[in-house]
């Protein structure tokens, strides 16, 4: 008996063990990839959505004039938002932890997505890979194609982004990913971003890839992509992102060049967390608002 207990035990402790997710590449593209995630970290994920009521702040965002707003949830987990401006043709929005307690939030969710050791065959670090920022990517309308690079080339491997669906959502024709196969490294400087027609590549000669519940795509430097222009019925898109990458300081310059168009902070690879360029002029901002209004007090 005692020895069929130990046999149980051991089964029991192999079936629990975190399993590789094994990364699938993009045929046609560089530095792009697809990887199973484990559904119950990304389920976390949405309840911190839930919790925060980041919908109901995200209308409030969009019947106001302003570009920007913060958000803490009961919770104490505290976000920040940025929307695309109209002629951008999107209400996309860009929803990231505003904290060093949120980050280790979704530091904590990335590790139970099971996708670590996978993507350390691909990216360049020493001891284990860093998240820098994460993101809730909103969106019920985008109008155009707008083909743009995350990184710099220097990076490489060195950083990615992570995407995957947040919640499951009606198929559509729309709000997938596009990109351009074997797109060349020539167009793809810093904060690089044209639109479709610019290139001229047709839409159609563009490649589609469609997200899934259970699965993410990942991509690093040298990947021309964009949303898919579509239109939702009912509620937003919502998709999780994370952007992770190495624990060398010495490519943080590189790194942190084109991090800082959409998050109020980050976290470097030895864990400081600072305001990034976004973050530096929307406390600017405030701060202006503020001599405004105590002046107008006075």
């Amino acid at each position: 008996l005692e020895s069929s207990l130990r046999i149980l035990r051991l089964v029991l402790s192999i079936s629990i063990l975190p399993c590789k997710m094994e990364l699938s590449p993009f045929p046609d593209a560089l530095n792009a990839w697809e990887v199973p995630v484990n559904s119950d970290a990304v389920e976390k994920a949405a309840e911190m959505f839930a919790e925060a009521r980041l919908e109901q702040a995200l209308d409030d965002l969009h019947r106001s004039t302003e570009l920007h707003s913060l958000v803490r949830s009961d919770g104490g987990h505290a976000f920040f938002l940025k929307r695309m401006t109209k002629k951008w043709g999107s209400d996309l929005c860009w929803i990231s932890p505003d904290d060093a307690g949120t980050l280790a939030a979704f530091d904590h969710v990335f590790r139970e997505l099971r996708v670590e050791e996978s993507l350390s065959a691909v990216v360049p670090h020493d001891r284990r890979l860093c998240v820098y920022t994460a993101q809730f990517l909103v969106c019920s309308c985008y109008s155009a194609t707008n083909l743009h690079v995350d990184y710099e080339i220097d990076v490489g491997t060195h950083a990615v982004t992570l995407i995957t669906p947040l919640r499951h959502c009606e198929a559509t024709d729309g709000f997938q990913l596009v990109y351009e196969p074997h797109a060349s490294e020539m167009l793809q400087t810093p904060g690089f971003s044209i639109l479709n027609e610019t290139l001229s590549v047709p839409s159609e000669q563009l490649k589609q890839y469609r997200y899934q519940q259970g699965k993410a795509v990942v991509f690093g430097a040298s990947f021309l992509h964009s949303t898919q222009p579509g239109s939702a019925a009912g509620k937003p898109n919502v998709y999780l992102c994370f952007c992770v990458g190495t624990d060398r300081m010495q490519m943080w310059p590189a790194i942190s060049a084109t991090l800082g168009g959409q998050s109020r902070v980050i976290a470097d690879p030895e864990g400081n967390v600072m305001l990034t360029g976004c973050g530096i002029e929307f406390e600017q901002s405030r701060l202006v608002d503020s001599h405004k209004a105590n002046s107008q007090l006075g």
